[in-house]
């Protein structure tokens, strides 16, 4: 294993972190292979999920329990519930994390129940991380589960938004929802999660590319950007954290932090903020340019603060204050019942919106809202306070405007509408004018003393230094800073959640009295009901009891007894009441062993002693021997000199009990005797020597069947389906025949002893002895099937492998379904990509404008090519280009035959691969489709694809494609007039019998013999230029008279000069005649630009003709 790595800079005092890990990694016997060893080990040195014995068990399920555990691992949750549930024990080692997830809205139960034994399933598993990642649900989330239907409809929409995250994946494309999930599938998810975990305090600049977790106080960020969710989690506690120049992609979970807890400064970027933090106040401050699109509160039984600038703020929690100090919000809205938005005299919202019953909107004199409106849920909502309220829009009943100079306007069919006591009736308007009541938040109206309250308080230590005490018997004194600092009464009552750790005198010193965390509270004396609070750590404090911690334990000896007792110890713990099975040791049991022939059942476990125990500590331990009570004492010498552990191998008898009396110096000096009683009435005996043997997993394996990447393993219970498509396996394979169609599945045992033997029945019957190996490691094995005659094979296990009796069997039953297909077909993922293969032409993306369904239809339309494609080796009448990539093949032996149309006539080409995908260009004509087939040659059934092109649409090659401007050109002939249509009209006068004369014959003689290769012709010019769009430029151009292509360049920036026959000549040179030539020439340009894409495509017509001038 590597050790992991973390950077410290030491800079002006301040440290700087990445998000690394900088402890040893774990290193587990059963993980090295593992498809989650790395995350196991990264995770396990996190200290989030570990294993024991040297071993992970990572296909073992979790409980619903563990998985509290874990998840109170990860977010250190600060708040617990009361016990409600029938099913929870008050002393389970599992209590307080399921009470504690169940304040934090992660853990449910149902019924009053909670089922913490039962092994959770996969979907549970998925709900209870995405709530507590706090990740908003979406039943709109799209699913590539195959058996999404089966997901319960309350774990559906959060199942699916954690696939859309990439969070978790299925197998063979199901999720599997009602399986339970395993260890390292656990491990495998919080991975996926969380891509930072930050847990000291410092400064960090490292980006992260997903989640950041954040649970320590004092942390600073600074100048990253996270590519998916920051959670604040419950960790942190009543610290403070800062953004400082941060932006996050996702949303800013709030679940800790304290009155001055989450502050985004700088030019921080954060979309949303998702207030669920539990217990008490939290405050978010903004400065500068930091931009906070939305807060929504979601949760917290205490007050949320919001300083700075907002966007829109959403209460959608119950019974919530948030309070407003020196902030700016543009929109508020309340959706929880009896929730409060209370503003300071320096806030101001430009809308609030009340829509839930009991709604409050109030503050002190100063504070602006320019318009409340009270939707029709609002019923009996207030507006109230010394605040000014611009307009209010009552549609609700029973709503009460308490505030001076409010314009109330009461929608038609509301009723109760009261404005500082008087009616206001439905369908009017009245502006408020008695003088409003005061309220707690602020000053009084109406004259006298003004009362100023207290908005927010925090506690801190009084001068430098850390919230501890280390010194025995030592202090701390604390302050409260009260808020605002002009309070009328800023006296505060200060009380300890556990006294017996620490007490608090009424001035705010704290003094020691044992070792712990105690959580220190100063609490508004105003009336206000404002309290702020400081977790306090006490350490170094002189012990008064015997603490012990007594559990479960897998003795780590060479003696068998010892061996077997770990082996086959399957007692539960719940604190100090046992439950589960004890198996009975039989002849094991013998005095060389130094236990007695008749004790038959042994419970391990262990007594782990504090630091310092004293070496005249005595463990006294009181049982049954033989119905009868009896004793031993240990001693310091009994322990494991480095662990201070004390290891029991403890023979029980049934009704016992056993008490444990520890005391760790002998003389009770330090430490006041204490006694245990590990409670065994819920412990079975059994007469049996071994637990049952029993499957834990079934799952598909290819170590050695080629090509079953579509063979499916269906396993429930001990009966073994096999479905999907069946490989043809041309060599023998373990025994089996050539040519025979094989499968392969790995199963995983539990309680497997070491003489178990194996035989399997089907066609043929085979008994492997142990000693034959028929096992691939400690507990699992692989198994070939042949699936040729469709036969079904039983795999029968004797777990002490003397064929004697069916107790100790075990028999798993493979089936082959009926819908099972032997031989593999030809498979091929076809798509519209790829790069085009002919490097200097461009069919795939200027010519490509096509979408492909499921169904292998296309629909679009493919772009007209003016290029000639010969030079590419199409045909010429080719004009019409479709590319499509064949992916997923094998890497070699692949035919694939495409069959279409060639100039209306069926066409087929053959290929042979030697890659595992292939790009085509196809020339595509009208009423085409084009047929695939995909042959892998022996054992293989050919597929064929047919691509429907009857939703293509082929460019017409005369459409227009933008716009030119015609205009006269600097080689005008006299008498003949043309316009921007292309219209030449020869001027009557200048003709004679048809011939030219004057100017304009001068005009013909003086031009250069053989403009257009022909000396015999005279021109008249055009010059065109192409209306480029913006970001346009026409560097080429093709030009075509009466569908003949011309050899033409561009004549500047998009222009080019056209020149159009008017005059045919005859005769010697001196004495030319030209005759007017009556033509009418249609003339298409094609503007292409630096890379022969073609940008226009514009048409124009030179027509000569006789005219009247």
């Amino acid at each position: 294993m590597k050790k992991k790595s973390m950077l410290v800079l030491l800079l002006a005092l301040v440290m700087v972190f990445t998000f690394a890990v900088s402890v040893m990694a774990a290193d587990y016997s059963d993980t090295e292979n593992h498809w989650a060893n790395a995350q196991i080990e990264k995770w396990s040195d996190e200290g989030i999920l570990q294993g024991s014995d040297g071993k992970f068990r990572p296909s073992d399920s979790i409980t619903r329990g563990e998985m509290a555990i874990i998840l109170d691992r990860i977010m250190d949750y600060q708040v617990k519930a009361k016990n409600s549930f029938g099913d929870l024990a008050s002393e389970a080692y599992f209590t307080d994390a399921i009470l504690k997830a169940n304040a934090s809205g992660v853990i449910l139960g149902d019924a009053g129940k909670v089922r913490p034994k039962d092994y959770i399933t996969r979907e549970e598993a998925a709900v209870m991380l995405g709530r507590a990642f706090g990740l908003t649900a979406s039943a709109n989330a799209s699913s590539n589960f195959t058996d999404k239907a089966n997901v319960a409809s309350w774990a559906s929409a959060m199942v699916l938004t954690m696939e859309q995250k990439g969070f978790i994946g299925g197998t063979d494309g199901k999720f599997l929802p009602k399986n339970n999930i395993s260890r390292a599938e656990v491990v495998k998810i919080v991975d996926n999660i969380i891509k930072g975990f930050v847990t000291k305090a410092g400064t960090y600049t490292a980006n992260v590319e997903g989640t950041l977790v954040v649970n320590a106080p004092n942390v600073i960020l600074k100048g990253i950007t996270i590519g998916g969710d920051l959670v604040v989690a419950p960790g942190v506690g009543e610290g403070e954290i800062t953004l400082d120049n941060v932006t996050v992609k996702g949303n800013l979970v709030v679940k800790g932090g304290g009155v001055n807890s989450i502050v985004i400064k700088g030019n921080s970027d954060i979309g949303k903020v998702l207030v669920t933090k539990v217990g008490n106040q939290v405050r978010v401050v903004t400065e500068g340019n930091a931009d906070v699109e939305i807060v929504v509160v979601d949760d917290g039984s205490d007050d949320v603060v919001l300083t700075g600038s907002f966007g829109d703020v959403q209460v959608n929690a119950s019974d919530v204050v948030v309070k407003a100090v020196d902030a700016s919000i543009t929109n508020a809205k309340i959706e929880g019942t009896k929730s409060k938005v209370v503003l300071d005299a320096k806030s101001t919202v430009n809308t609030l919106t009340l829509s839930a019953a009991g709604a409050e909107v109030s503050g002190d004199k100063g504070a602006v809202v320019k318009s409340v409106v009270a939707e029709s849920t609002a019923k009996g909502a207030e507006i109230t306070g010394n605040i000014t309220v611009e307009k209010a829009e009552v549609k609700a009943n029973n709503v009460a405007v308490n505030t001076v100079g409010t314009k109330v306007t009461v929608s038609a069919g509301v009723t109760g509408t009261t404005s500082n006591g008087n009616t206001v009736n439905a369908g009017t308007t009245v502006t408020t004018t008695t003088t409003a009541p005061s309220t707690s938040t602020g000053s009084g109206g109406g004259g006298g003393s003004s009362t100023v309250a207290v908005s927010a308080i925090s506690v801190v230590v009084d001068g430098e230094g850390e919230a501890t005490i280390s010194a025995k018997d030592g202090t701390l004194q604390l302050k409260a800073n009260v808020t605002p600092s002009t309070a009328s009464n800023k006296s505060v009552t200060w009380s300890v959640d556990e006294p017996e750790i620490a007490t608090i005198s009424n001035t705010g010193l704290l003094t020691a009295k044992t070792n712990g965390k105690v959580t220190v509270t100063a609490t508004a004396k105003d009336g206000s009901g404002e309290k702020g609070s400081l977790v306090v750590t006490v350490s170094e404090q002189e012990k008064t009891l015997s603490v012990a911690t007594i559990g479960s334990l897998r003795i780590p000896a060479t003696e068998e007894i010892f061996a077997w007792a770990n082996g086959y110890n399957h007692s539960v713990w719940n604190g100090l009441n046992v439950t589960g099975t004890l198996y009975n040791a039989k002849e094991k049991s013998v005095p060389a062993f130094g236990k007695d022939s008749g004790e038959k059942w042994f419970l391990p476990f262990a007594i782990t002693a504090p630091a310092d125990v004293a070496d005249g500590a005595t463990v006294k331990i009181t049982g049954l021997k033989a119905g009868k009570e009896s004793s031993f004492t240990y001693t310091k010498d009994h322990f494991e000199t480095d662990k201070k552990v004390l290891q029991v191998l403890w023979a029980v008898e049934k009704d016992e009990n056993i008490t444990i009396v520890v005391d760790w110096d002998g003389e009770g000096a330090n430490y006041t005797a204490k006694e245990y009683t590990l409670n065994l009435k819920g412990l079975t005996l059994s007469e049996n020597e071994t637990p049952p043997l029993k499957v834990v997993s079934i799952e598909k394996n290819s170590e050695h069947v080629k090509d079953a990447n579509n063979t499916t393993v269906n396993a429930v219970g001990n009966v073994v389906t096999i479905g999907g498509k069946i490989p043809y396996q041309a060599e023998s394979i373990l025994g089996h025949a050539e040519g025979s169609y094989l499968y392969e599945f790995k199963v995983t045992l539990d309680n497997l002893g070491k003489e178990a033997a194996c035989k399997t029945e089907g066609s043929t019957t085979n008994i492997y002895a142990a000693s034959d190996n028929w096992l691939d490691g400690d507990n699992y094995f692989k198994f070939v099937g042949d699936a040729s005659n469709r036969q079904n094979i039983t795999i029968t296990i004797d777990n002490d492998g003397n064929w004697k009796t069916t107790e100790d069997q075990l028999v798993i039953t493979v089936k082959v379904a009926a819908d099972a297909q032997l031989g593999e077909d030809s498979t091929a993922t076809i798509t519209l990509d790829g790069e085009d293969a002919h490097s200097n032409t461009k069919y795939n993306g200027e010519n490509h404008d096509l979408k492909l369904s499921n169904d292998l239809k296309v629909t679009g339309a493919l772009k007209y090519h003016e290029t000639d494609p010969t030079d590419m080796g199409f045909a010429a009448y080719d004009k019409h280009f479709m590319v499509f990539t064949i992916k997923d093949l094998p890497e070699t032996g692949a035919t694939i035959t495409v069959e279409g149309k060639a100039n209306g006539s069926d066409s087929s080409t053959t290929y042979t691969l030697t890659g595992n995908s292939e790009v085509f260009v196809w020339g595509v004509e009208a009423n085409e489709n084009i047929e695939i087939t995909v042959n892998y040659g022996e054992g293989f059934e050919p597929m064929v694809y047919t691509l429907d092109l009857s939703g293509v649409t082929l460019e017409d090659p005369n459409a227009v494609i933008g716009t030119h401007t015609v205009e006269v050109g600097d080689t005008a002939v006299p008498g003949f007039e043309r316009n921007t249509g292309g219209t030449i009209t020869v001027d009557v006068s200048a003709v004679a019998d048809g011939k030219i004369t004057g100017e304009a014959l001068s005009a013909l003689n003086a031009q250069v013999p053989g403009t257009d290769g022909n000396p015999e012709i005279g021109y008249t010019g055009f010059d065109i230029t192409f209306n480029a769009e913006e970001g346009q430029q026409a560097k080429g151009i093709e030009v075509y008279a009466d569908d003949k292509k011309l050899n033409a360049t561009l004549d500047g920036e998009n222009l080019i000069k056209l020149y159009a026959a008017i005059a045919d000549r005859t005769g010697d040179e001196g004495s030319y005649t030209w005759k007017v030539r009556e033509e009418k020439v249609e003339w298409k340009l094609v503007w292409l630009d630096a890379e022969n894409n073609v940008i226009g495509r514009t048409f124009f017509t030179t027509d000569v003709k006789m005219g009247s001038n």
